[in-house]
């Protein structure tokens, strides 16, 4: 795993180095959704004999091309309706989740009690968790969303080119996938090498799988997107007109944020307090991390925001917020350390 971590380091120094083109092409939200596909979307599928584009979704042809693809589904993943779809899309690509998970303990603050686990099931976390630690040094919080996001969008376009589901719904499906990369991603660079690593980490629990021949295959096929006049070359990365929010937490819980923070979207110390009785508080408080006593004091400097909307400003406090009462953190040069 050291070999490939180190191919994956000196692709993304190589694309970091590669020309760049000035006068990029603005992308629509909806033609960004299908340039999220990316990767994914040159796996072939029987019954669809060409790419599928990224300027709008494809239809199948002909009759017997929705049944070659619609046979495709059905065998490959179980895919008969739009409610094994979303079953498929949210079970089998869940490799982000799990990381997510394994950053909880890599930061001292897990989300369960591992010692809960069934030996099986501890056997296969530890294992999991282990080697998706060797991509956390470079990708931080990015994590594996990636893999996620382009392999779910590119199955529900297969499942519009065949008619199972309409392009409304398709649009309805990837809408909370297209704010999650807004949210961890700026860059198609970033997006590339965490699929790269997701896909890496999700075939690596199959015995007998070549990842240094699945990593060149990334490789030529990201190399098809990013030069030559590739469509991540050539179409810059989709920018909202409002910042699009996506649910991180799962709960509607507040937390206080002051506003020096609220107002630099930054935050270089937070801790855990005891919530507020009969409120719904999380206990999270945030601060920019040099108001003095003074600042502190006055009750106008301090607001009360949604913890899903602070860590839709700054990720990478995610990995902390099931932290037990009590515990402090302060952001330095090296990332968040407790206090």
């Amino acid at each position: 795993m050291d070999k490939i971590v180190g191919k994956i380091l000196d692709y993304k120094g190589a694309l970091r180095k590669r020309e760049k083109i000035k006068n990029l092409h603005s992308v629509s939200r909806k033609e960004f959704t299908l340039l999220l596909g990316g990767m994914a979307s040159f796996r072939k599928v029987p019954g669809i004999n060409r790419h599928m584009g990224f300027e709008e979704l494809y239809h199948c042809e002909s009759e017997a091309d929705v049944k070659l693809v619609k046979a495709h589904l059905q065998k490959l993943y179980g895919i008969e309706d739009k409610e094994s779809l979303l079953k498929t899309c949210y079970t089998i690509f869940a490799a982000g989740g799990e990381y997510e998970h394994f950053m909880t303990f890599w930061k001292s603050a897990p989300l369960f009690d591992i010692s809960k686990l069934e030996p099986q099931g501890l056997k296969a976390f530890e294992s999991c968790k282990y080697t998706a630690g060797y991509f956390y040094p470079f990708l931080k919080e990015r994590g594996f969303y990636a893999y996620d996001i382009s392999e779910g969008i590119v199955l529900c376009q297969v499942a519009v080119a065949c008619g199972i589901i309409s392009e409304e719904e398709f649009f309805d499906i990837t809408d909370e996938w297209v704010r999650r990369a807004q949210v961890f991603y700026h860059s198609y660079e970033d997006f590339a090498i965490s699929y790269m690593c997701g896909g890496i980490y999700d075939i690596s629990k199959y015995e007998n799988t070549d990842l240094n021949q699945y990593l060149n295959l990334n490789i030529q096929v990201f190399d098809l997107l990013l030069k030559n006049n590739g469509a991540w070359q050539v179409n810059d990365w989709y920018k909202p007109e409002q910042k699009e929010w996506v649910d991180l937490v799962g709960h509607n819980l507040g937390c206080f944020i002051t506003r020096r923070a609220m107002e630099n979207e930054c935050i270089g110390y937070m801790y855990h307090n005891e919530p507020t009785p009969n409120q719904p508080d999380s206990g999270w408080r945030f601060m920019y991390g040099d108001e003095d006593e003074e600042y502190l004091a006055d009750v106008n400097n301090t607001t009360i925001l949604a913890l899903n909307t602070v860590c839709n400003l700054q990720p990478d406090i995610l990995a902390f917020i099931h932290a037990e009462v009590g515990r402090s953190f302060e952001l330095d040069e090296t990332g968040w350390v407790e206090d």
